[in-house]
């Protein structure tokens, strides 16, 4: 009987480690496109197009593929598409295994850097 509940919480203890552990796997366009539109900057962008189309239109994605530190990501252009053009915003880049692994382009450098890095550039150039 012992054995038995020795046992049973050995699989509940790994059960629980194995839980915390999970990473959100964003293996399609549509898990990249959702986690993408839950970040605070492309919320910014939906408010605003939404004023400014009487709300009838919202922010656009469109998505690629693109290999970074030998890692594979979702491009996702989030932008406006109007009548005339695309009119891109930012560009975002999800690991295909871990929706929180994200990066950004940065426009001004061209680099592609960690969103947390992203933000915290932004948040210095917003002081000057």
């Amino acid at each position: 009987m012992k054995l038995i509940y020795n046992l049973l919480f050995c699989l509940i203890f790994i059960n629980c480690i194995s839980q915390n552990k999970k990473i959100s796997n964003c293996g399609t366009e549509d898990l990249a496109i959702q986690t993408i539109s839950k970040l605070k900057e492309v919320q910014l962008q939906q408010k605003y197009i939404d004023s400014i189309s009487n709300h009838t239109k919202g922010v656009s994605y469109m998505t690629d593929e693109k290999i970074i530190k030998n890692k594979a990501y979702f491009e996702v252009a989030t932008g406006y598409n109007g009548e005339l053009r695309w009119e891109t915003y930012y560009l975002f880049y999800v690991n295909k295994k871990n929706c929180d692994d994200i990066y950004v382009n940065e426009v001004v450098s061209g680099d592609i850097i960690s969103i947390a890095q992203w933000r915290k550039l932004k948040a210095k150039k917003a002081k000057y």
